[in-house]
């Protein structure tokens, strides 16, 4: 998999409101929100934490 592309939204006070990357997964372009992204990434990391018996450190 490659990220083809990404791109921010700019806000107000030239603060970002939102992002997304833009990837080829099987041959197909693909668009996935960052933050979304960001939320599997951190579940996959608890379930390999939990699986292995350790812990996050705060």
């Amino acid at each position: 998999m490659r990220i083809d592309e990404v791109t921010v939204v700019d806000g107000s006070a030239g603060h970002s409101t939102s992002a997304t990357i833009t990837y080829e997964k099987n041959g197909k372009p693909q668009t996935k929100d960052v933050i979304a992204l960001a939320d599997e990434c951190l579940g996959w990391w608890k379930k390999y934490l939990k699986k292995h018996g350790l812990e996050a450190v705060p």
